[in-house]
């Protein structure tokens, strides 16, 4: 499965998958880009139905958790 979303520019994403409670289970970190935009894909997908997150940027600074959303299928743009 995928995640994908807007962050900070360079900040890192921590991305974790829950049911209903913020932050459950820990399930990697991308970096966002210069614009902000960051992407995740877990193979095999996410261990919750829900997926959430933080970012963090270069001072140490973290944000509140995202609201939960259900991950994003991945499109597929060549065979």
């Amino acid at each position: 499965m995928h995640a994908v979303g807007t962050a900070c520019a360079g900040c890192i994403v921590k991305i974790f998958a829950a049911d209903a409670e913020q932050g459950r289970t820990y399930e990697g970190a991308p970096t966002a880009d210069a614009a902000g935009n960051f992407s995740f894909t877990k193979s095999g997908g996410f261990s919750r139905p829900n997926v959430t997150a933080t970012a963090t940027d270069a001072a140490g600074n973290t944000s509140a958790f995202s609201g939960e959303a259900p991950p994003v299928a991945p499109t597929i743009t060549q065979v």
